[in-house]
């Protein structure tokens, strides 16, 4: 409901709050925080979480797949053939990653 009001801060403030919480229970958050960043046009922010995500979480397949949706939709389709690529190198049985 924040993001759709603008309450940008409030909508971080709750993803900052899991940062307390470890990661195997903590990654769909923050990857919706990525997300998020993402939606509002902070895609510097939005690919650095990815990154982080991404490095911390490699036998995650939806992380790996999320990440690649995001670079499509931005138009930067090497990067995402390139992240399924690097998720599959991960998570081999992961079949959304074979698109």
């Amino acid at each position: 409901m924040d993001e759709k009001l603008s309450e940008y801060c409030n909508v971080r403030k709750l993803i900052d709050s899991v940062a307390q919480i470890p990661l195997e229970k903590s990654w769909r958050m923050i990857l919706e925080g990525a997300l998020f960043e993402g939606r509002i046009g902070n895609q510097a922010v939005a690919r650095k979480i990815f990154r982080n995500l991404l490095n911390e979480c490699k036998t995650y397949g939806p992380v790996f797949f999320e990440a690649s949706k995001y670079e499509e939709r931005e138009g930067n389709v090497e990067a995402a053939l390139s992240i399924c690529e690097e998720g599959l190198d991960y998570n081999v049985k992961y079949s959304p990653l074979w698109f």
